[in-house]
């Protein structure tokens, strides 16, 4: 395998060499090839819609329970397109350094957000409440971003901001009586929705996290290989970076697993089967 490179927090980057275990390599594209799919499993089933006698109908015959399908569907939809990614990475011979983690978040983050909007053991108005709290949150990101890009102001009728959107949102829920909720942090939902207990799974979460972010100590789970002859470095050493292999098969498994689950579930809401993971 070619794995990138990367450098401890003072150091430049430098190339790297073969490092991955081939029985590794072959494990992951198992697991890995899974990926695709599950991804047009998803896409069936989107265009199957909402089957009658399905939670999904349920919900859907209520107002606003539109939105919960909407977002789950899509929710999985782009997390499944980060394992995608991450399959023809390996296939194309490539172990990154530190992506390929970014990349299972991604996957994990849609995943555990598909499963807590459809979660069979609530009822159908406390899935309603959750997905218009979803919806209400992203129309408040994007109002973030209209003000910041400064686009507020031009968006005219019949366009509507953000903030018009989440306005009526607002106003449409207190008129069906949808009691008000929050939508919970990521950590939540992967205390709550990876088949860990909740502890662990909030620690994955800050694990992948640490990744995506770049955080000093992700280093407790890298490999690391000091480098000869570099010009030293004060309060450091010049290092050489590359993937645990226990780790990126560990996380690309469970990934994969939570990812699962929550298209059975889907399946289940859509479908009206008595199918539960």
């Amino acid at each position: 395998m070619d794995p990138g490179t990367s450098q401890d927090a003072v150091a430049a980057s430098i190339s790297a060499g073969d490092t991955q275990d081939p029985l590794v390599t072959a494990k992951l594209a198992e697991v890995l090839a899974q990926a695709p799919v599950l991804f047009d499993r998803l896409t069936a089933t989107s265009r199957a819609g909402a089957q009658p006698g399905s939670d999904a109908a349920t919900d859907e015959a209520t107002l606003l329970g539109h939105h919960v399908r909407i977002m789950a569907v899509d929710h999985l939809m782009t997390g499944l397109d980060h394992l995608v990614m991450w399959h023809r990475l390996l296939t194309a011979g490539v172990q990154p350094y530190a992506s390929h983690i970014t990349l299972i978040r991604g996957a994990m983050e849609g995943a555990v957000t598909c499963r807590w909007l459809i979660d069979p053991r609530e009822d159908s108005a406390e899935r309603v409440r959750r997905g218009v709290a979803l919806l209400l949150e992203d129309y408040g990101n994007r109002d973030d971003f209209e003000r910041d890009f400064g686009i507020a102001d031009a968006i005219k009728p019949p366009a509507k901001t953000a903030a018009d959107r989440r306005a009526e949102l607002k106003a449409a829920r207190i008129a069906a009586k949808i009691r008000s909720t929050e939508a919970p942090k990521m950590t939540t939902l992967f205390g709550g929705y990876i088949g860990l207990p909740p502890a662990r799974g909030r620690a994955v979460y800050r694990l992948l996290s640490a990744w995506a972010h770049g955080k000093q100590w992700k280093g407790m789970t890298a490999k690391f290989e000091v480098v000869e002859g570099a010009v030293a470095v004060p309060g450091g050493k010049l290092v050489k970076v590359t993937a645990h292999d226990d780790l990126s098969l560990n996380l690309t498994t469970l990934g994969m697993m939570t990812a699962t689950r929550a298209l059975n579930e889907l399946d289940a809401y859509c479908r009206g089967s008595a199918r539960r993971p």
